[in-house]
């Protein structure tokens, strides 16, 4: 008499698959797609759902001829906040004195770097203004 192993019987689940039109046209195992971007290029800083946020802000260089004169002053300047985080376009809106201060407060925001501000969870471009004040030490 030989000797047999024992057998083992598996009823294997058998796996079915049916493809009903529903199922082809109306099911997509992609995420879904993300919200549409918004159609607005630029935003004004209160139309944002989450403002720029500073990361990295450059002193203005105090210029040597009003340092010399012993004059103090502010820039208020508006600048674009582009998508990466950059500043692009600056404008001076005012200045006081006028002609002492302004060069310095371009130069300086355009170092700037921002977290952007966000639509819908998206970067996008937007306007801040920040007045920028020059004093002296010990002023």
């Amino acid at each position: 008499m030989k000797f047999r192993p024992p057998q083992l019987e598996l009823d294997l689940p058998r796996l079915v698959l049916e493809v009903t039109p529903e199922l082809a046209h109306g099911v997509s195992l992609s995420p879904p797609p993300p919200p549409p971007a918004p159609s607005k290029v630029t935003f004004e800083l209160g139309e944002v759902d989450e403002a720029p946020i500073p990361i990295e802000q450059p002193k203005p260089i105090y210029p040597l001829r009003a340092q010399k004169a012993g004059i103090e002053g502010f820039v208020r300047v508006r600048f674009l906040v582009d998508r990466r985080g950059r500043v692009g376009e600056v404008e001076v809106l005012e200045a006081s004195p006028r002609g002492y201060f302004e060069r310095a407060a371009r130069a300086a925001v355009k170092r700037w770097r921002f977290i952007p501000g966000k639509v819908g969870g998206r970067p996008v471009e937007t306007w801040v203004a920040v007045t920028i004040r020059f004093r002296l030490e010990g002023g």
